[in-house]
């Protein structure tokens, strides 16, 4: 399969807010983006709208360690985000 690992262009990160934003350079209009709390919980899922080079996730995420996953077809990129 073609899995290559590309890293998030995740901001702020750490955020203290608990949104984020992430830049979709790159990616195709259908794809996913999850969020994954450190037990493994997914705690949101949305598709990106990747007309606009920025791509807002306003969640309110309280404090803690979370995995961001973008996926766009067969390409899946992880990265972590610090919420403080």
């Amino acid at each position: 399969s073609n899995n290559k690992t590309e890293t998030l262009n995740i901001f702020p990160n750490p955020t203290v807010s608990g949104n984020f934003s992430i830049s979709t350079e790159g990616l195709s209009n259908n794809s996913v983006i999850e969020v994954y709390n450190v037990t493994g919980q997914q705690v949101a899922s949305e598709v990106i709208d990747a007309s606009a080079s920025v791509y807002n996730v306003e969640l309110g995420l309280v404090k803690g360690l979370y995995i961001v996953k973008v996926i766009d077809g067969a390409n899946v990129s992880t990265q972590k985000l610090i919420v403080e």
